[in-house]
Parts: C-alpha cells; structure tokens; sequence
C-alpha cells in the first residue's frame, strides 16, 4: 500500500517537473523577451505546488494526505532545481 501510494507521488512530481522543463525551454529560447525576463520565467517554472493545492484538492474529493505529501515533496525538488538552475545560467 505504501509503495503504491509513493509511486503515485513520485509519478506526479515526475510528470510535473517534466511539463515545468518543457515549458522551461519554450520560454527560454522562444519568447523574444529580454534574458533576464527569459531566466525568471524558467525559474517561475520549478516554483514549487501552491500550499492550496491539497485543500482544493479536498475540496474536489481528492485525496489531501496525497497532495500535501506530493506538495512537500515538490518544495525539496524545488529548492534542488532552482539552485541549479541559478548556478548554471549565472543569476546572482
């Protein structure tokens, strides 16, 4: 049971930062805005889940325990990407 319930948050924070990486390129080398604007919006991308998520998610007769799990976990994702992100194109 555990295991089954942990695959499914590791499949949704996979296909989340997946999604979060597409769109990452597409504003980086598609949008003609400025490369600073460019840099924000590929780290707006990683941004972690929103602390609403698992109320709203209770609200639609979701599991909450499922998203405050996946939540957490995305805020620890989070943190490890976006400080890459910020070592590699140089943001200071």
């Amino acid at each position: 049971m555990i295991k089954e319930y942990m695959g499914e948050i590791v499949k949704l924070v996979v296909i989340r930062h997946i999604f979060a990486a597409v769109c990452a390129v597409f504003f980086f080398f598609v949008l003609p805005f400025d490369l600073v604007i460019r840099q924000t919006l590929v780290l707006l991308c990683f941004a972690p889940m929103s602390a609403v998520a698992p109320a709203y998610t209770g609200m639609c007769g979701g599991d909450e325990g499922m998203a405050s799990c996946a939540n957490s976990v995305t805020i620890l994702c989070s943190l490890v990407v976006i400080t890459a992100l910020l070592a590699i194109i140089g943001l200071h």
